[in-house]
């Protein structure tokens, strides 16, 4: 029987799990600034380790995958639109 990928929590403070059988991330984004970063460890799908060269922002539950980011600010670009 094959896993299902679960939806993926968007919460600041607590770490984000990926399914397990991801594969890790080419990159992560810093949510304290939003810039990308290649230097971070990746165990058990989700991030042990990460730290943005920009801001200095070292907590693993402050990153996000691209397409994480992506689905967090959709919402978010749709807004900024409107006004």
């Amino acid at each position: 029987m094959v896993a299902a990928a679960r939806p993926v929590p968007i919460s600041r403070g607590r770490p984000v799990v990926y399914d397990e059988f991801m594969a890790a991330p080419e990159y992560l984004i810093c949510m304290e600034c939003e810039t990308p970063t290649y230097v971070f460890e990746w165990a058990e799908g989700k991030v042990v380790e990460a730290m943005c060269p920009v801001c200095g922002n070292d907590d693993p539950a402050s990153f996000l995958s691209e397409d994480d980011f992506e689905a967090m600010t959709a919402g978010k670009n749709d807004e900024d639109e409107e006004e």
